[in-house]
């Protein structure tokens, strides 16, 4: 049994960065779509008329 232990060391330590690696990518890939969706807001937001004084905002 003594042998095997640091095997089963290595795979916690190996899953340890493999679930290290899924919070990352999906950190960096979270922050990558929101800034493509403000860029499309602002973009939006850039195409639409301003209203005149005294008219109510189109939404």
């Amino acid at each position: 049994m003594s042998a095997v232990a640091p095997f089963e060391y290595l795979r916690l330590v190996v899953w340890t960065y493999v679930g290290a690696a899924i919070v990352i990518a999906s950190a960096l890939y979270i922050a990558h779509r929101e800034h493509q969706l403000g860029r499309e807001r602002r973009r939006a937001a850039a195409a639409k008329p301003a209203p005149k004084p005294g008219e109510p905002p189109v939404p």
